[in-house]
């Protein structure tokens, strides 16, 4: 799982973030894997037969965006050389997740996201 541990790592990078500046732009399908990575990972770990299958329902959530196990590790490289970035990505993941938690929708503009005035519109490839 070494994608786990590349997540703690951008999230120790959060901290040490700047507070100047304008919010970077977000990317969207990033905030979708992450936050469908960490799902699947909470539900495998609650169930002892889906820890068994844990890395086969990360590899569906990846997939269904088109992604594999790779691209996630891109992504979290490159979130890992922008602090600003991963702490506004976290905030997004961390968003999207609260609001499917309360059963709100979190699609804002057709996308499965957050709304685009929370992310800033951008979709991108790792």
């Amino acid at each position: 799982m070494r994608a786990t541990g590349i997540l703690v790592l951008v999230l120790a990078l959060v901290a040490c973030s700047s507070p100047d500046g304008e919010a970077p732009t977000v990317d969207s399908t990033w905030v979708a894997v992450i936050a469908e990575v960490q799902l699947a990972d909470a539900r495998a770990s609650l169930d002892s037969l889906e820890a068994e299958t844990s890395d086969s329902l990360r590899l569906a959530a990846l997939a269904s965006h088109g992604w594999d196990a790779g691209d996630l590790e891109d992504a979290l490289d490159a979130l890992s050389q922008d602090p600003d970035l991963a702490k506004a990505t976290y905030d997004a993941v961390d968003l999207k997740l609260g609001l499917e938690r309360q059963g709100v929708s979190p699609k804002g503009t057709g996308q499965d996201s957050i709304p685009t005035s929370m992310l800033g519109a951008t979709t991108t490839s790792p």
